[in-house]
């Protein structure tokens, strides 16, 4: 093969040269360091360090913290931050200031660091029990749920339109003025239908919850007729949203015989009809403040609960048929009170649930799965968080945990990075292909761009072949879309893609059968 193919091969299609250390090997073959075993005709990926590795799925296990705290704000009792869906750079926290006014803010996550643009003050007045919620279906649609003044009352909800790192709010609602309004208040998205929420709310003096539809259209909320879930209960209920259905689960502690219970209850329009209340414990827990629940999020009509008995943790898992469920056996995993329970459910399998709590004077975060009724608990991991923590919230994305905690005169978020499998290959890291099988640690020589791979099988000459994230090549480009180059046998693949070059920046002028040096392929 001539050296013009070198030099070809330097030029982008404007014209300039295209800068890299590996210039004199454009064309023909290197030599790199094997991180990791190459198999013999693998697609391999440049590493920064000048490495070279076999591209491919990767799996990362869980670690909590991922990267350092991030100090978010003024600290107080009552925040929260919740990851805008389908985005995975995204966060948004809802606290107070140092005004002790009520405070949005729009967090960036970058690698493992989250990066806040300018609050934004949504009530000039002290604020609690401040929650944020947004639309699973719309991720622009914001709703939050607030109290003025330190008891709780009055209580209002407001919309609001996220856009770039800013809100745009509609009117404030008047949802109540009963006395702890705020914290017996609980608000969440229809996974199904855009702009639709449920809302329940209970009487503090007499302990009926009662819950509405409601709506939003262009920042207005409008609510259904009020539905009563209950009445003669001890303390707040907890909402528990179905993300397959039109259906909710409302938790309880039931006055007489004080056991806990679940109410499901489904909705069409903005009409909610009541189910089957069934009991879950006879000793009735603190549903509101130390129970953690949450719907399996692949495996439909499955609820796991954990709460807190007396002086022992247990948990139980429900299944669901419409406005029934049935649960299988209490069981008690701890022989000590496991206070502040909150839950999220993993995406990455089924029956896959996170969920923290406090223990003594630490806070710990472990995984639980389920398996038809029984339920294994993963080894606790200390948050090893100072001061005492009281206060914590809790969510996810797809592959992070955000842990938003009260600390003194500050919020701070701490991240965890959930177990996940991606592939090493990026449009750019792609250098060549293996031209044997080399071990971890050997010098490994790499055929480049501009050269053929020799130790290909099963190619269909002529046809262009992409890089796929698993490391295989195939005719059909993926995501990213990465080109290795064309088939000029069934075992010979000419090479069009490197690191660090755009396909359409590498000219080739090559001498193979049926073309002359100066053919452009």
């Amino acid at each position: 093969m001539s050296n013009s193919r070198n030099l070809a091969s330097l030029l982008r299609a404007d014209g300039s040269v295209e800068p890299t250390k590996y210039t004199d090997e454009i064309g023909g073959v290197a030599d790199f360091v094997a991180s990791g075993a190459l198999p013999d005709g693998s697609t391999v990926i440049l590493n920064n360090d000048g490495t070279v590795t076999k591209t491919g799925n990767i799996t990362s296990a869980l670690a909590i913290p991922y990267g350092t705290e991030s100090i978010a704000g003024n600290g107080n009792a009552f925040q929260e931050t919740v990851p805008v869906p389908n985005s995975e750079t995204k966060i948004v926290m809802i606290h107070r200031d140092v005004n002790n006014y009520g405070s949005i803010v729009v967090g960036t996550v970058s690698g493992t660091t989250i990066t806040f643009a300018t609050p934004q003050i949504f009530s000039s007045m002290r604020t609690d029990y401040s929650k944020v919620r947004i639309d699973p279906a719309n991720p622009n649609q914001i709703l939050i749920h607030y109290s003025e003044t330190y008891n709780g009352q009055p209580t209002y909800i407001k919309a609001g339109t996220l856009s770039g790192n800013t809100i745009s709010f509609g009117s404030a609602l008047l949802i109540s003025t009963t006395a702890n309004s705020g914290a017996y208040t609980s608000i969440e998205f229809d996974t199904q239908n855009t702009g639709k929420f449920i809302l329940t709310r209970v009487g503090a003096a007499t302990y009926f919850s009662e819950g509405m539809v409601g709506t939003i259209s262009n920042n207005v909320i409008t609510l259904g007729t009020a539905v009563v879930l209950k009445s003669g209960q001890d303390g707040p209920g907890k909402l528990v949203m179905d993300p397959f259905n039109a259906r909710f689960v409302y938790l309880i502690k039931v006055s007489s015989g004080a056991t806990g219970a679940a109410i499901p209850c489904t909705f069409s329009g903005t009409t909610i009809t009541v189910g089957t209340e069934t009991q879950f414990t006879s000793t009735g827990p603190s549903v509101h403040t130390h129970t953690g629940s949450s719907f399996d999020p692949v495996q439909a009509n499955k609820l796991l609960i954990v709460y807190v008995v007396g002086n022992t943790s247990k948990h139980i898992v429900g299944t669901l048929s419409g406005t029934t469920i049935s649960f299988g056996t209490e069981a008690t995993h701890a022989n000590v009170p496991e206070y502040y329970q909150r839950m999220v459910a993993g995406t990455a399998s089924a029956g896959l649930f996170y969920n923290t709590y406090q223990s003594g004077s630490s806070r710990y975060v472990r995984t639980l799965s389920i398996s038809g009724t029984t339920v294994t608990l993963g080894t606790p991991i200390n948050l090893n968080v100072s001061p005492y923590i009281e206060h914590i919230s809790f969510s996810k994305d797809s592959d992070k945990l955000f842990f938003t905690l009260d600390s003194g005169n500050n919020t701070r978020i701490i991240m965890g990075q959930l177990p996940h499998t991606g592939s090493n290959l990026t449009a750019d890291n792609f250098i060549g292909i293996s031209s044997a099988s080399y071990a971890d640690g050997e010098t490994a020589t790499v055929t480049l761009a501009g050269s053929v791979s020799d130790n290909q099988t099963g190619l269909t000459t002529n046809s262009t072949y992409y890089v796929q994230t698993d490391g295989t090549l195939t005719t059909t480009a993926g995501t990213p879309s990465v080109e290795a180059g064309r088939a000029i046998s069934s075992t010979s693949l000419l090479l069009t893609g490197a690191a660090g070059y755009a396909n359409s920046d590498v000219d080739l002028h090559l001498n193979v059968s049926g073309a002359t040096s100066n053919q452009v392929l």
